[in-house]
């Protein structure tokens, strides 16, 4: 009875200080984690340094920085998507964990809200490559249920794993504080976001969530959907996880029927069918899936079609070169 209750004791306070972190609801669904490979950059945390703790006044760091979609949100608003940017020649890895911040005459303080829901961050870890950016989007809900006038930042950290591309090593990773400022007022205003490389252009997929950086010859893309992968098989196993999953083409303006160019081709579910059927679809052996690609959000799962990739395409060497060795690296970004 004795052990009972200290048990039951040291439960609760690990509750209460977890609680005690004003976190986010992080409805991303990792069920889906199927145990096929994925070489994108994101992984958990090491659990001596997950950055989804309390704010610790760190300081900022010159090179890395964050810039919100909009100067100005509309009132209301529950979702800020921002754009980190590193220019070190190091990685740094930032995770889920932020607070929102409103300035009430020059004193920024923390946005609250009055709730019964305990929310809560998860532990991932979100990587940055040394002079590359990427998209993330930040729900507000935890703190408001819809942003009223004023001026206000985005507050979170981030970590420096190497330092002239040395790894620090587990535990001694240094933490440094990083902002987003914006407005939300009557009318929405656009920001004229930072340019790192002006040689590459940005595809972004709202509807799906994923970015993807392109050479700048590939301006006029086009977009197209089907629901066949061409292959009888996949299509069959697809049909088995989503009915009605979709073949997402991103194909350059040189593309023609005479002479067709190499398309970037991406499979999309939607996360509940997949979540439900995935298993079964596979009878368990997930290395009938195709590769991850980061991006969906928490409607979607997204994967490469592989047979659409063909050497005797035209461009095929640099969409390989573009995507990776045969698998979506850091430069096709989730937000």
């Amino acid at each position: 009875m004795r052990k009972n209750l200290i048990l039951s004791l040291v439960f609760l306070i690990c509750v209460y200080g977890f609680i005690g972190c004003a976190s986010d609801v992080s409805n991303e669904d990792k069920s889906f984690a199927d145990n096929s490979s994925s070489d994108t950059p994101d992984k958990k945390l090491d659990n001596d340094n997950p950055l989804d703790s309390t704010t610790k006044g760190l300081d900022e760091l010159e090179g890395v920085w964050m810039e919100t979609e909009y100067e100005t949100y509309d009132t209301g608003t529950t979702d800020v998507r921002v754009k980190w940017y590193n220019t070190l020649n190091d990685s740094i890895m930032f995770g889920e964990f932020f607070t929102l911040e409103e300035n009430d005459n020059g004193t920024w303080k923390i946005v609250s809200k009055e709730t019964n829901i305990n929310y809560g961050f998860n532990a991932i870890g979100y990587g940055l490559s040394s002079n590359d950016a990427r998209w993330h989007t930040y729900h507000l809900i935890p703190y408001t249920d819809g942003l009223s006038s004023g001026e206000y930042r985005i507050s979170a950290a981030f970590r420096r794993e190497t330092l002239d591309g040395n790894d620090y090593g587990p535990g001694n990773y240094p933490e440094y504080q990083i902002y987003g400022y914006f407005t939300v007022g009557d009318k929405m205003i656009k920001r004229d976001l930072s340019v790192l490389d002006d040689t590459k252009t940005e595809y972004l997929n709202d509807e799906y969530n994923f970015a993807i950086y392109l050479p700048k010859d590939w301006e006029g893309l086009t977009v197209s959907r089907s629901q066949e992968t061409g292959d009888k098989d996949l299509d069959e196993l697809f049909n088995k996880i989503d009915e009605e999953f979709l073949v997402v083409n991103i194909r350059h303006p040189k593309w023609t029927k005479e002479e067709p160019y190499q398309d970037i081709s991406i499979a999309i579910f939607r996360a509940n069918e997949w979540n439900e059927n995935v298993s079964d679809a596979v009878e368990g052996d997930f290395d009938l899936l195709p590769l991850n690609i980061p991006g969906g959000g928490y409607e979607y799962v997204l994967r490469s079609n592989p047979t659409a990739y063909k050497s005797s395409l035209k461009g095929y060497s640099e969409v390989m070169e573009i995507i990776g060795d045969d698998h979506f690296n850091s430069l096709v970004h989730e937000y």
